[in-house]
């Protein structure tokens, strides 16, 4: 069995944590949309097409900005140095 480094644990506990709130989104998208909002079934779709829009956008502008930070860059380049 092979050891993964503690930054290599941390990012596959960040991946799963990001994907089981994603899906906990997705399931209590429907009673929001409703029930507590009022809205007929024919909104869940929309409201599901407006998520991952939102999503869509949201990943990509964090993306960049953190291109921008001059710390992302000391902290990528200080693991890639097996630091």
């Amino acid at each position: 069995m092979s050891s993964c480094s503690p930054g290599l644990l941390l990012v596959i506990a960040l991946a799963v944590l990001v994907n089981a709130v994603t899906f906990g989104h997705l399931t209590f998208l429907a009673p929001v949309v409703t029930d507590v909002a009022g809205l007929g079934e024919w909104w869940v779709p929309v409201a599901l097409v407006l998520f991952g829009v939102g999503s869509f956008v949201g990943v990509n502008a964090g993306g960049r900005l953190a291109d921008l930070s001059p710390t992302s860059r000391r902290v990528s380049s200080w693991h890639s140095a097996g630091r």
